[in-house]
């Protein structure tokens, strides 16, 4: 009898192709470069007017993701942009010091938002208008010191800055992000991400925790026609005085007792936006190197972008993309001599890739 019922709880498993999912990592580094060179070729060179001449922003915004993909310092990076150079990916290498400055400056904030919005087309539609969004922190390391009278000691705490993301339900890409210090509360956030993710995508479904529940993201979710799935909690009444009747607090109260196996079901691709913040913690670190508050929110912005692209690569191998950000040719696209069927060896997946095996390597024209 317990072997019999071991079998019934038994988990649902995914089949994945690990030939395709394997090659998109052993040539992810080569691609990423080629995605995030045609990405920061969309960013616009202010005119110049007077002073001492600037970098190229795509340059700097190029350089300044790279060094944060490679988790590598400003200094060790130097060798891996030299490379970027004799490639025609950046015209100029900035020295370690104008990586800091640059990485410091809010201006290039807005413009890491407006890269992870494109970054975002080539899978538009692919996550069937279902999204989730949470929080996440991450660690600086800057400490706030103080004289604690209580116990008689010094204290410090590690200051720290959040992330208020929303992922796409399939493809796992962040669509929407917004960059805080650590004591804000993600949910006021949630309507203005709602609104970045709808400028690029079709939302119906935005599923989130206990965190972003109440009546303001209620009724910012039903003006904006999408269906905020959010469980209630066992305080939670009905209706109330304040409220509208027939109104979306009411209508998600009855759906989530009334029908509560399928608010199951839609509200469990809410922990997609958990796995999207492994693997980007997991991937480019949980913590921030900058030392102000402006260098740790671009910093974490450079990791949305990386990730975002990291996702890009793989669904370039698992669903057979080109990608495109609508400006002309597609900047990668599979190997021309990669099968696209899964049936041959193609692409030397299991070996070095032979020169004539990188066709599609290169950036667009």
């Amino acid at each position: 009898m317990a072997r019999e019922n071991d079998e019934k709880k038994k988990r649902p498993t995914y089949q994945r192709d690990w030939r395709k999912y394997d090659a998109s990592k052993k040539y992810e580094e080569e691609h990423f470069e080629v995605l995030l060179a045609d990405l920061s070729g969309l960013v616009r060179q202010p005119q110049y007017e007077r002073g001492r001449p600037q970098l190229s922003v795509a340059d700097v915004v190029y350089c300044v993701c790279r060094m944060v993909y490679g988790g590598q310092s400003r200094r060790i990076v130097m060798s891996s942009l030299r490379r970027a150079q004799g490639r025609g990916f950046i015209a100029q290498v900035p020295s370690p010091s104008s990586l800091s400055r640059y990485m410091k400056h809010p201006a290039l904030t807005p413009i890491l938002k407006h890269l992870i919005r494109q970054s975002t087309l080539p899978l538009a539609g692919l996550d069937n208008g279902v999204f989730a969004a949470d929080a996440t922190g991450f660690s600086a390391r800057v400490y706030d010191r103080w004289f604690d009278h209580r116990f008689g000691r010094l204290t410090r705490r590690a200051q720290w800055v959040k992330a208020h993301c929303v992922f796409g339900t399939t493809t796992k890409i962040v669509t929407a992000v917004e960059v805080t210090n650590g004591d804000a509360h993600e949910s006021p956030f949630l309507p203005d991400l709602v609104k970045d993710t709808l400028t690029e995508h079709e939302v119906m479904d935005m599923c989130v925790d206990l965190g972003y529940f109440g009546d303001p993201n209620f009724e910012a979710a039903d003006a904006l026609n999408v269906n905020l799935i959010v469980p209630f909690p066992a305080r939670a009444k009905e209706s109330s005085p304040d409220r509208r009747p027939n109104g979306p607090w009411e209508r998600a109260y009855h759906y989530f007792h009334l029908h509560h196996e399928q608010f199951r079901k839609r509200y469990h691709r809410r922990s997609i936006s958990e796995t999207g913040i492994g693997m980007t913690k997991k991937r480019f670190g949980g913590f921030v190197r900058g030392r102000t508050l402006t260098a740790q929110f671009n910093e974490v912005l450079c990791k949305v972008l990386a990730h975002n692209i990291c996702c890009l690569i793989t669904a370039m191998y698992e669903w057979d993309l080109d990608l495109s950000f609508g400006n002309g040719d597609p900047a990668l696209k599979l190997p021309s001599n990669y099968y696209r069927d899964g049936n041959s060896r193609g692409l030397s997946i299991y070996g070095t890739p032979k020169p004539d095996q990188l066709d599609g390597l290169a950036p667009a024209a």
